[in-house]
């Protein structure tokens, strides 16, 4: 009988503690398992059930959409983010539209419109949003008073509705300058009505004067004046801050002003012929 070597020991035997964490292991992923294969089970019965079929689908304002096709579809089925992204590929007027499941046969469609800034003459009208996204609108719904970006027929080729064109420079010069506008406390209150971006460097904007309430018995004017502002590409907020400072100084004169000329760095005031002497 061969003897037991002297350096070699008796394996000590597990630990009362191992042992129940090992079983407990064993049992959780038992149960896990049990789980998965009732919840597997009961998926897919849901699924099965005409029960669960959608037989309506409610708006919260997008009247215009049809989203008939959804119907007849298991409620639990759908992927809704990937419905999401497909509903707004037909319809990009709107920004987002979030779809939500009211068990155990309707859904609820929420759609958010995009907020459009300025109009796009391209081959057609576009509208366009903070996020320069090109979009149509609604036809109940068109914004005459919208400003007119105007220069970008040679940029955009072939424009696509829901397609961003923030690498387009020069409409994202005309965004911005339209941002400029509106965040200024004094020329927030000057509506632009057109802003040329044919070429960055003579870039301008027509302007158009508050029109001030008519003293009584006078007969306010029935043609609002307008002055150009010949901006340039560079500088843009510094430029707006000294329109903002010239045309308060200019208030009581302002309806003599031809033009604004900030390209330079002195600005440039050119009256009209009647004014000039």
């Amino acid at each position: 009988m061969p003897k037991r070597k002297a350096n070699s020991a008796p394996k000590k035997p597990l630990h009362i503690a191992q042992i129940l964490i090992a079983r407990t292991i064993i049992a959780v992923g038992i149960i896990f398992l049990i789980l998965f294969i009732v919840g597997t089970g009961l998926g897919r019965m849901l699924r099965s059930l005409d029960y669960f079929k959608v037989k309506e689908i409610m708006l919260n304002e997008a009247k215009n959409v049809d989203l008939s096709y959804l119907k007849g579809e298991n409620i639990f089925a759908l992927d809704l983010p990937k419905e999401s992204g497909y509903i707004l590929e037909q319809y990009p007027v709107y920004r987002n539209v979030i779809l939500v499941r009211i068990p155990p046969d309707r859904i609820f469609a929420y759609f958010i419109k995009r907020r459009p800034i300025a109009l796009v003459k391209l081959y057609r009208t576009f509208s366009v949003d903070q996020d320069m996204v090109l979009f149509g609108f609604l036809e109940q719904e068109p914004y005459p008073d919208l400003p007119l970006i105007g220069g970008l027929e040679t940029k955009i080729f072939g424009p696509k509705a829901g397609k961003k064109y923030s690498n387009i420079k020069e409409l994202s010069f005309a965004v911005n300058t339209l941002k400029a506008f509106r965040f200024n406390r004094v020329l927030r209150f000057y509506k632009i009505k057109k802003i040329d971006v044919a070429n960055l460097d003579n870039a301008s904007v027509l302007v158009q004067l508050p029109i001030k309430e008519a003293p009584a018995g006078a007969k306010a004017p029935e043609v609002p004046a307008w002055i150009e502002i010949k901006l340039g590409e560079a500088g843009i907020k510094d430029k707006v801050g000294v329109l903002a400072t010239l045309l308060l100084q200019a208030k009581n004169d302002l309806p003599k002003i031809k033009y604004i000329d900030l390209r330079f760095k002195d600005p440039i005031i050119k009256l009209k012929e009647s004014n000039v002497k």
